[in-house]
């Protein structure tokens, strides 16, 4: 939220940028990698998906139902066959735990 104030009336103005051009300015800058494998009817891939957006997080999704590849690649990292797995710079965090993510993006 902004506030501006008008030159020609002397009160504030609220604004509030549209959330696009929030997210577009508000990356975070990290040299690691993040992959997230998941399911599209996955209820806690979507919150992880939408957690990494909130947080301008770039990351690579890996649909693991789409691409079996993706499937293998998954279960040999993390001896899992559950979803979802974030890979951060060659660390593995299974189910969804923002304060490991958090953790491993500032480590």
């Amino acid at each position: 939220m902004c506030y501006f104030i008008n030159k020609y009336i002397t009160k504030v103005e609220k604004y509030s940028f549209p959330r696009k051009i929030k997210l577009k300015y508000r990356r975070v800058i990290t040299n690691k990698k993040v992959k997230l494998y998941g399911l599209p009817t996955c209820p806690i891939c979507k919150r992880t998906k939408k957690y990494l957006d909130d947080e301008g997080i770039d990351y690579e999704y890996l649909d693991v139902s789409a691409n079996h590849d993706f499937a293998k690649e998954m279960i040999i990292k993390s001896s899992q066959k559950t979803v979802p797995v974030i890979e951060i710079g060659g660390e593995i965090i299974i189910g969804f735990d923002k304060t490991k993510i958090e953790k491993l993006l500032k480590g």
